[in-house]
């Protein structure tokens, strides 16, 4: 009887190459997708006793309000310019869909004027919703 030469038994790398390159591309595009929701281009008010959310609830919903000299605010939401009338219909469609109780964080330019913040604020309240953060910046010393 002949004894059967050792094979020596190998994984096949470009199958698990393949996987590690879909799972890359996958966390990659979910990270673009997060930071889509925030404009980093607004520069937010310091705040020297507000701590940040340890957990952020998945029903957010963010308004930006980036100031722009000489021209009217830009009001974003996901990434995307939304005109100010158009938020209102957007909240309440939040509201039918995740109940009065669904946060929302306003994003504002610390250098905004404050009557365009008051003005999202009175139309969440109008909706209903009544969770609302106003998004500030650590203090830097």
């Amino acid at each position: 009887m002949r004894r059967k030469k050792d094979e020596k038994a190998e994984v096949p790398l470009s199958s698990l190459i393949d996987v590690v390159f879909l799972l890359i591309i996958f966390f990659i595009v979910t990270a673009n997708l997060e930071q889509e929701v925030i404009d980093l281009k607004i520069k937010l008010a310091d705040s020297y006793f507000v701590e940040p959310p340890k957990e952020v609830d998945p029903r957010t919903l963010t308004i930006n309000i980036r100031n722009q000299p000489g021209q009217e605010p830009r009001f974003s939401i996901a990434g995307m310019t939304i005109k100010v009338e158009d938020i209102k219909p957007r909240l309440f469609q939040m509201s039918q869909k995740h109940g009065t109780d669904a946060p929302i964080v306003i994003r504002a330019s610390r250098d905004l004027e404050y009557r365009y913040v008051d003005k999202i604020n009175m139309l969440v309240t109008a909706v209903g919703l009544y969770r609302v953060q106003h998004a500030t910046e650590a203090h830097k010393e």
